[in-house]
């Protein structure tokens, strides 16, 4: 397995796990891996955790192009027909060329990077005769060495060639795989075939088809019916479990996402006047909407044309058409709610909501208590539903950094839906009712300060190079701590808010011991102040002032030596290497 992962991976290629002896993903979604790669860890974990598993490769761009020629037991003569095609085009057979698997079905995967990607196609009917089954974009294949359901492995049958064969699109290969639809216009009796039935390998996607063709006819019942009677006629015959599934699965994303008869609450509001800026999300939505209700495209441009009063070109609006009218998009009802036309009243909107905090909701007036603490920088307590929360002013500001203080302390987010101008008129009122509350009596001591800084030197990781340093941590030598004065002040204002000046930290570290001097650590020389690990020990007359450590300790001179290049030699003094 480890041999087979690291060819794979090499290969530039997405790997997902599958359920040993099965060909669903152990994963909760696998879509994922189409857009990023596994990670090693991840890769680890899967594969070398002890459990038998099968593995999967993930097939479209996330794997450099990856495209996989499936010939199933029925296709074996098509696979020797490209065969004989490869040999006459490339002077080499398939096994020469490119990774060739036999599957645990009796099949065989040919493996190719194609650099225009054809569509994940499954042939039906006549197609067969000419196409394999093509995995791409959003398709996955097993690989060696994974263990088919009835108990074969997957081998390669040519681990010689050490790389996949690239080539511009199938049709280099002499492979055309037909346009969407094209294939119901140019066989109008398709359904009819169908319906006699087909083989292993094609089963499972025939149904979903016809079931795609007969959601648009008949109810549902009538669709389940017609393909029972399908499924008695494959062969071998395909289980009614199977066909339930597919139907139903069919016909509730059907209801869904496409079936909405009737306009929802957002309509009436986005069809009245919006901001200029929101107009062309606006009219995406409504025609989106329009399209779900059935109105044809000329009678939604006409509607957009009346409602048009921004100044939308008329270019604008065929191309929202256009894309709404693919049916490619949902409701956007994100979009709208975020600018305020989403209607509580929604069916699907109370869908969506089913799970949130009907107390959180139903409070307008979240805010119960506002105390302002009157330190340098003052700071408030703010008592949200029972909840009491510490906020700086920028947090008390801003709703969005209030809602994530929130979140942190008391688990659930006040003011849902709430916006900055609305935020700003409701805190301006509870200002204006707040509570003031002097600073405690030690907020500013000396003895409070030194106390917590101590406690930063103490608890901080302590730096072993220059890069620590920088980062902000303190060093430890010699029964001395060492550190920056501004790394000293941030914690104190980040995490006590404590807004002190620099000379004013260091009339009180003084007392305690604290000294200026430079230290080198290894190629940098850094100006710290120092404390000793046991101030208890330090006598007032061993402390210099500021002004005299200041002149001894950081005696700088700074030697220019190329004026262009900018380069500068500094001779610190007096320098210790740590």
């Amino acid at each position: 397995m480890d041999k087979a992962i690291l060819e794979y991976t090499n290969w530039g290629l997405s790997l997902i796990p599958i359920k040993y002896k099965d060909k669903k993903p152990a994963v909760d979604s696998w879509k994922r891996y189409q857009a990023e790669r596994a990670t090693d860890e991840e890769i680890k974990k899967w594969f070398n955790g002890g459990t038998p598993s099968n593995i999967a490769i993930v097939c479209g761009k996330i794997s450099d192009g990856l495209v996989v020629l499936d010939y199933d037991k029925q296709a074996l003569e098509l696979f020797v027909q490209h065969n004989d095609f490869w040999l006459e085009k490339f002077g080499k057979k398939i096994d020469e060329l490119t990774p060739l698997v036999q599957t645990g079905g009796g099949g065989y995967h040919v493996y190719l990077k194609v650099k225009l990607l054809p569509q994940l196609f499954h042939p039906v009917g006549e197609d067969r005769k000419n196409i394999p089954d093509i995995q791409s974009e959003g398709g996955y294949v097993l690989a060696p060495p994974s263990i088919h359901p009835s108990g074969n492995p997957y081998r390669r049958l040519n681990p010689q060639v050490k790389d996949i064969f690239h080539v511009g699109s199938l049709l280099d290969l002499g492979i055309k795989t037909p346009v969407a639809g094209q294939r119901e216009q140019n066989e109008p009796g398709w359904v009819t075939k169908a319906l006699e039935g087909v083989g292993e390998g094609e089963r499972d996607n025939t149904c979903t088809k016809l079931a795609g063709y007969f959601r648009n006819v008949v109810p549902q019942d009538v669709t389940r019916a017609i393909l029972l009677d399908f499924a008695k006629r494959c062969s071998p015959p395909l289980d009614e479990k199977t066909v339930f599934k597919c139907v139903n699965s069919t016909y509730r994303l059907y209801t869904a996402e496409v079936a909405i008869q009737t306009p929802l609450p957002c309509y009436n509001n986005l069809i009245g006047k919006v901001p200029t800026s929101f107009a062309p999300t606006a009219a995406l939505r409504l025609a989106v909407q329009m399209w779900r209700q059935n109105m044809s495209r000329e009678q939604a441009h006409s509607v957009l044309k009346i409602w048009n009063d921004y100044n939308l070109s008329d270019k604008q609006l065929d191309s929202t058409l256009a894309t709404a009218y693919s049916g490619k998009l949902k409701l956007g009802c994100a979009d709208i709610e975020a600018a305020g036309f989403c209607d509580p009243a929604c069916p699907i909107w109370g869908k969506r909501y089913m799970e949130r905090d009907v107390k959180v909701e139903a409070v307008a007036d979240a805010i119960e208590r506002l105390i302002k603490v009157k330190t340098d920088p003052p700071y408030y307590r703010v008592t949200v539903m029972g909840r009491q929360v510490n906020v700086s002013n920028d947090e008390l500001f801003e709703i969005k950094q209030f809602q994530k203080c929130v979140m942190t302390s008391a688990n659930f987010i006040p003011h849902i839906g709430m916006k900055s101008p609305e935020w700003h008129i409701y805190i301006n009122k509870k200002l204006a009712e707040r509570e003031e509350e002097e600073a405690p009596a030690d907020s500013g001591a000396a003895v409070n300060i030194t106390s917590l800084v101590y406690d930063w030197l103490q608890q901080t990781p302590k730096a072993i190079n220059g890069a620590d340093v920088r980062a902000g941590r303190p060093l430890e030598r010699d029964e001395t701590y060492y550190f920056r004065a501004k790394d000293a002040l941030g914690y104190l204002k980040k995490q006590h808010r404590i807004n002190i000046l620099p000379h004013e930290l260091w009339q009180i570290l003084r007392s305690l011991g604290a000294s200026l001097c430079t230290r080198r650590l290894g190629p940098e020389i850094f100006k710290l102040w120092s404390l000793p690990l046991n101030p208890a020990f330090i006598e007032e007359s061993d402390v210099t002032s500021f002004e005299d450590d200041a002149e001894s300790n950081t005696k700088v001179s700074e030697k220019v030596t190329n004026q262009k290049g900018g380069q500068k030699e500094l001779n610190l003094s007096p320098e210790l290497e740590i």
